[in-house]
């Protein structure tokens, strides 16, 4: 594997594997939600649409049939932090898919008839997220843990946001964002090195790297045809700084898989947010231990992106109500977690395993085959930069909700002194063939490695993170927990049909003691 560094700034993986037949292509861009001004909220993922509109050169149409012609894959999603568009094809089609990426990367036509077409799309995606139960209980988790911070923002906007979006919003945000510096391009598989090289460096050669200016909603882009200059460079705004990215998402929904989107803020019934459950009195914040100290690894673009107020925004303890007619209520217990680079997320993620990331983990035992109060019930740990989060999320039955919470919380405070070393044995086995398995595959490589230079700022050797799973020891993920499982700055959410607050903060009690 060889990473290199254009003088714009593009950094550029090759990972290259000729006994492969295929190969797999990632651009990721750092543009995501959480660097959006207000008034713009959603406009990464409106971006995400927009580059499939068509260009210059080729139209919508002509975007899908010439990759249909190839048998090769092709999409994209937008997350908090980044905005991803990669392809999936035959070794010998790798040119021709990385041409068509970058002319909608670089030359997206952006057409007020497809702004105001593509504004009806994303309103009806809105709608399709407020009918999961799940996502929409993502969504009221991250606004009420994040309240403050653009971290707690829907990533998909609201129909209001959306809606208000123009051109020269979108134009002015690519400006900011869309720069070859803040690019990595990651390709892996078979492929003709010195071809994708030269492919890429000529698409970007224009573009030298870009200033960081302050970035408001109201900053005017240029309409219609007019020029623009972007970092020295002249572009034509309708090929819009020569910039474009489709998007993809580990639902691999096609246009925008928003990784748990929705729309929480027009609709938000009740957001009670205090720190101490356990104690009466005001509600509080209470930043976690774990995000405190020294500031953590940023990347260099981000450091200029992230207000300072926002680099390690605060965690809310409290409760988040939703009432919504659910066939199913949505829970979710969440805890401070780890930000993204944290030397010991492995440790973290051995204890999610645990808990409930796995089949023979300990809440899929007990809430799903012993009690059998819920067909869906997982753990997940969550990184950002700065900031983190462990949580639980269970789909249940009204008549349950309480029963279901009250074993979660005590199975999580288990986690602090009774672990044993098969279960941990299990765990880091379960871990390890995650990693290796995946990394068999080109879109996984091609998608892990370019994340990680993007977000981390480095690529870390698969032998590396075995041996430091095989490091982690039972006291690593006993005093994991300790930290973590904390109830008195626990935050739960309920979308669906929701009880009182006192009914929570009763079962918070009962567990606590």
């Amino acid at each position: 594997m060889e990473a290199v560094t254009l003088k714009n700034g593009l950094r550029i993986i090759f990972d290259e594997n000729g006994h492969m037949r295929s190969a797999s292509v990632n651009i990721y861009i750092g543009c995501g939600s959480r660097y959006e001004p207000v008034g713009c909220e959603g406009v990464s993922h409106f971006i995400e649409h927009m580059l499939f509109k068509g260009t210059q050169k080729r139209s919508c149409a002509d975007i899908a049939e010439q990759m249909d012609e190839i048998g090769g894959r092709l999409n994209a999603f937008t997350t908090k932090e980044y905005t991803c568009i990669y392809t999936h094809t035959l070794s010998y089609h790798v040119e021709t898919a990385l041409d068509i990426m970058l002319d909608m990367l670089l030359f997206s036509a952006f057409n007020e008839n497809d702004i105001r077409t593509e504004k009806g799309v994303i309103c009806e995606e809105i709608s399709m997220y407020e009918d999961s139960p799940e996502d929409v209980c993502f969504d009221l988790m991250c606004a009420g843990i994040w309240q403050k911070s653009p971290l707690g923002r829907p990533i998909i906007g609201s129909r209001t946001s959306v809606n208000r979006l123009s051109r020269s919003d979108i134009t002015s945000f690519m400006r900011r964002y869309y720069t070859p510096d803040n690019m990595v391009v990651s390709v892996s598989g078979r492929f003709d090195r010195e071809s994708v090289y030269s492919l890429i460096e000529k698409a970007f050669a224009r573009f030298d790297a870009a200033e960081q200016k302050p970035l408001s909603c109201s900053e005017e882009g240029a309409p219609g045809n007019k020029a623009m200059s972007l970092s020295g460079v002249s572009t034509d705004c309708g090929s819009l700084l020569h910039t474009q990215s489709p998007i993809t998402s580990a639902a691999s929904q096609q246009h925008g898989d928003i990784s748990h989107p929705g729309n929480m803020t027009d609709s938000l019934h009740t957001a009670s947010c205090g720190g101490g459950i356990l104690s009466e009195g005001s509600p509080q914040s209470a930043r976690s231990d774990i995000a405190a100290g020294t500031l953590p690894h940023f990347p260099a673009p981000y450091l200029g992106f992230v207000s300072e107020s926002d680099l390690l925004p605060e965690f809310h303890g409290g409760i988040s109500l939703l009432g919504r007619d659910f066939e199913q209520t949505n829970i979710i217990l969440a805890f401070p977690g780890l930000p993204v680079g944290d030397d010991e997320r492995y440790t973290a993620a051995l204890m999610s395993s645990i808990a409930g990331a796995s089949s023979s983990s300990r809440l899929n035992r007990r809430i799903r085959e012993e009690l059998g109060m819920a067909y869906s019930i997982y753990s997940f740990h969550t990184s950002h930069i700065g900031a983190g989060v462990f949580g639980v999320s269970a789909g249940v039955s009204d008549a349950n909700q309480g029963s279901v919470i009250n074993e979660t919380l005590k199975l999580l405070l288990s986690l602090k002194s009774d672990i044993t070393q098969k279960e941990l044995h299990r765990a880091k086995q379960h871990l390890k063939s995650s990693i290796a398995m995946s990394m068999e595959s080109t879109a996984s490589r091609s998608s892990s490695f370019g994340h990680s230079l993007l977000i981390d700022g480095r690529i870390e050797d698969e032998d590396d993170a075995m041996a430091k799973i095989d490091a982690v020891t039972l006291d690593d993920v006993k005093g994991m927990a300790g930290r973590i499982i904390d109830l008195s700055n626990v935050h739960i959410a309920v979308a669906g049909h929701a009880e009182s607050e006192d009914f929570y903060k009763s079962i918070l009690r009962s567990v606590g003691g």
